[in-house]
């Protein structure tokens, strides 16, 4: 349990104080070594008010209320008091691209801002008060909307198990009329793409936003697509969230968002030559009444972290399906494969041997099947001859040409589609596990052997003056992919095979920048299908090419 590790929290500037020292301290550490995210200081800044269009009495600075720092032995996450809100998380295992930083959501342009709540385009804050001890932080703020309608908006924060930040949201009537919110949003964050958050240049980005509709329990997702926009979800959402590559945020009400939810998508930073930076952000929606004198609570669980399976399904069992692992009947296939990859790196200690082991474990799996088909495959080749004389004499028939070939096929018992059924069947667990392996966090800066970071190639040499980089798996995955074909029965005539043997360069070409835990499976699953194939050629050395005789057919 991770609450044992929780160190007490920190009010670095209470209410209506002036700046700690603690406070200025980290305001200047802010300055120093900034963050990919902060790194673009002439970026416009992303006002947090801008949406809500807060107003309040010229006594409530907001830079007069600090925050209070919350602890565990995963991270660390800072709640605004002015805000009521989640400001920041910082992650203690995952570090930036550089490794000298850790990882965080938020910073000084664009707070994370999760769990903060909106009573409307514009309400004004008149008091605020808050406390905090050991395990938990309060906020009192009291609310005037523009029809005068006067509320306490109470709102407490503590740390649950793991990546999990637990709060209750309680709205309290003082008026004699009754208090009614169209829309009560409550916020899941404001989340960058991964490589703005760790600077890592990736193959391939997931940047989405997500709602687990209540009504089917299916998942929703609105993906990125380089523009700004902004969208309203109508219908009742179990949960919503935000995921990136390898991170994400799920905001998990325990009275499910009945009006649904809004989506948006923020570019900034663009201007001046720079790259814009986009943000997403996904609110829950409430249509609140609360009668005079009465309240009405709200308890969330935000899950703020990285795309972890197990720490995912301890949170709530369907958001796993936020990992995004391929098209839907594929993910439940990846998220097994990615259980058996950590569970095999306990076993072996390393990432790098455990895809080697659960490889091999699939190929062994898969050995008979492809077994068949390279018999099959061998049996239609030693048939060509015939095939060929078939086509020969009946060049001008084509219906008879087919028909001649069938009784060929069923004369010697070989099927035509053998050598390509075994095949289709692996197609959907080899594109499982290229998924698992591209999207698994757990690979991120793991290394193995000369390989530093299983999630990027594993660049030994730049050659000087080309700024060509030596990625020795990739160049072994395809000379391993040659070998293969040159092995591989063939029934294609002799100008296909020439073009198959091409495939390889064009491969190397395409994928030479692949994460190297995937050209660590591919070179190690083509290596396993070479040794087989010399199996079955050594089996075979006795029959010297001799066409197959008629046997039984089998379905296969």
């Amino acid at each position: 349990d991770n609450s044992k590790s929780k160190k007490p929290a920190t009010v670095t500037a209470p209410a209506r104080e002036k700046h700690t020292d603690k406070n200025a301290e980290l305001k200047q550490e802010e300055n120093k070594s900034p963050s990919p995210l902060q790194a673009d200081e002439t970026a416009p800044k992303v006002d947090e008010t801008a949406e809500e269009d807060i107003s309040h009495d010229a006594g409530l600075n907001p830079e007069k209320y600090g925050f209070v720092s919350l602890r565990n032995n995963l991270m660390e996450c800072e709640i605004s008091l002015f805000y009521s809100c989640v400001k920041s998380v910082t992650f203690n295992n995952f570090f930036v691209d550089s490794k000298d930083k850790k990882i965080s959501f938020g910073n000084k342009a664009l707070p994370f801002g999760a769990l903060k709540a909106s009573f409307g385009d514009s309400f004004k804050i008149v008091k605020i008060d808050s406390s905090a001890d050991n395990e938990k932080v309060l906020v009192q703020r009291e609310i005037v909307l523009p029809d005068g309608s006067n509320f306490i908006a109470k709102q407490s924060f503590w740390l649950g198990k793991g990546y999990v930040i637990e709060s209750n949201l309680e709205i309290v009537n003082k008026g004699s009329a009754a208090l009614n919110i169209p829309a009560l949003k409550i916020s899941a964050g404001n989340l960058p793409s991964f490589t703005n958050i760790a600077g890592d240049k990736i193959a391939s980005e997931h940047f989405s936003l997500d709602t687990r509709l209540l009504s089917n329990g299916a998942i929703k997702t609105k993906p990125f697509k380089e523009k700004e926009f902004k969208e309203n979800q109508e219908n009742p959402a179990k949960w919503i969230g935000i995921s990136n590559k390898y991170f994400c945020s799920i905001l998990l009400p325990e009275n499910p968002f009945a009006e649904g939810n809004s989506m948006k998508a923020v570019l900034t930073g663009n201007g001046a030559g720079k790259t814009p930076v986009a943000y997403l952000s996904n609110e829950g929606i409430y249509k609140l009444s609360v009668p005079p004198e009465e309240s009405k609570k709200f308890p969330f669980k935000l899950y703020a972290g990285p795309k972890e399976r197990k720490s995912l399904k301890d949170f709530d069992p369907s958001s796993t399906g936020i990992m995004h692992l391929g098209w839907n009947w594929l993910d439940p296939i990846s998220q097994l494969l990615l259980s058996f990859l950590v569970y095999l790196s306990k076993l072996a200690g390393n990432y790098g041997l455990s895809i080697i082991l659960l490889t091999v474990l699939v190929k062994l799996i898969f050995w008979p099947v492809t077994e068949k088909a390279n018999a099959s495959m061998k049996n239609m080749q030693k048939l060509q001859p015939l095939i060929q004389e078939i086509k020969e004499k009946n060049k001008n028939d084509s219906k008879k040409m087919n028909a001649k070939v069938m009784e060929l096929y069923k004369e010697h018992g070989v099927n035509p589609l053998g050598g390509c059924l075994p095949i289709l069947l692996q197609i959907p667990v080899f594109f499982a596990l290229y998924n698992t392996l591209n999207g698994a966090v757990e690979l991120r800066q793991s290394s193995f052997l000369w390989a530093s970071d299983l999630s990027r190639p594993d660049t030994v040499w730049t050659i000087p003056g080309l700024s060509l980089p030596l990625n020795p798996l990739v160049i072994a995955m395809a000379a391993t992919m040659f070998l293969q074909q040159k092995m591989t029965p063939s029934a294609a005539d002799p100008m296909q095979q020439k073009m198959m043997m091409l495939m390889p360069l064009i491969m190397l070409v395409m994928l030479y920048s692949l994460p190297s835990g995937l050209t660590l499976y591919w070179t190690v699953s083509q290596l396993i299908s070479i040794l087989q194939l010399a199996v079955s050629k050594y089996r075979s050395t006795g029959d010297n090419g001799a066409i197959p005789q008629k046997v039984k057919s089998k379905k296969v």
